[in-house]
């Protein structure tokens, strides 16, 4: 699978999550948590289902941009933010507030993303790179 399409998938899936959480944040948290919602829990469901929406957009326009340090920098936000969410959910699930199943089903998404942006931003960005440079490299001009 090239960047390009792993990028827009992910944009997909933060599309979906986001919209689910903004416009039915009960339906979301409920699945998830170990009380009923609160209208506080679903504001914050809401706000940050703005933020995903957000991450979504940016990972849809980049994923049409060639590789660049920019381009590296968005993978490897998205590879922070997923570490970051995974501990967030660790947290909550030994503080009983998310259950078992609320967990697993988000380390499972999270972990699946982290090999992905890894493998993007660590394994195929030296042959993205390496490609670059050979395209450069041919349109210099020759030395004689």
């Amino acid at each position: 699978m090239k960047r390009k399409h792993f990028l827009l998938i992910s944009a997909l899936v933060a599309w979906a999550f986001s919209i689910g959480m903004m416009l039915s944040p009960g339906s979301f948290t409920t699945g998830i948590s170990t009380a009923q919602p609160t209208p506080e829990v679903n504001a914050w469901a809401q706000f940050l289902g703005t933020n995903l929406f957000g991450i979504g957009f940016i990972n849809f326009f980049s994923s049409y941009s060639p590789w660049s340090g920019a381009v590296r920098a968005i993978l490897l936000g998205n590879i922070v933010l997923h570490v970051l969410a995974i501990a967030a959910d660790a947290n909550a699930y030994m503080n009983n507030i998310i259950n078992l199943q609320g967990i697993m089903q988000s380390t499972i998404v999270h972990v699946v993303f982290i090999i992905g942006f890894c493998y993007y931003t660590f394994v195929r960005s030296t042959h993205d790179m390496s490609t670059q440079k050979e395209k450069a490299a041919s349109k210099l001009p020759d030395a004689a």
